[in-house]
């Protein structure tokens, strides 16, 4: 499932005329950004998300025209004082934070989407936490360093 639409990315691209670009790289652009908010949100979400936030529905968008601006740029015409650059820089800054968890993906319902196991601690270590059942901690919990 796409985060986005083709004609998401159409209507708010600020190309001046979105018309002339072929269905095909739309579509292509939309999986190419989708598939890198996936790589850099997957260490923190659970993937598929269960629904599409705003959020990542306006980064994907932002990525998609991006995508069709860096591969069309020599035939599309854009409109003045769009600057590429700054929308990449933006959409990135926000995935980090995405992935870093400062910003959390939240779903209609208002809770939080499921975060991946990779992120939440499977158990706290005790002596017979490994197999030999043997190790020794290295410091106790109540140490002041």
């Amino acid at each position: 499932m796409s985060y986005t639409t083709e004609a998401i990315v159409r209507e708010e691209s600020p190309f001046k005329d979105s018309t002339n670009i072929v269905s095909a790289y739309v579509v292509r652009a939309i999986a190419q950004a989708d598939n890198m908010i996936n790589a850099i949100i997957g260490e923190a979400y659970q993937l598929p998300l269960s629904e599409t936030p705003s959020l990542i529905q306006d980064l994907s968008t932002q990525l998609a025209v991006y995508n069709l601006y860096k591969d069309q740029n020599t035939n599309i015409e854009i409109a003045s004082g769009v600057d590429f650059t700054t929308v990449l820089k933006d959409a990135m800054d926000v995935l980090e934070g995405i992935r870093t968890r400062k910003i959390k993906l939240y779903g209609v319902s208002g809770s939080e989407l499921s975060i991946t196991d990779r992120i939440k601690p499977g158990y706290y270590p005790t002596l017979t936490s490994t197999d030999d059942g043997d190790t020794e901690p290295f410091f106790e919990t109540d140490t002041k360093f």
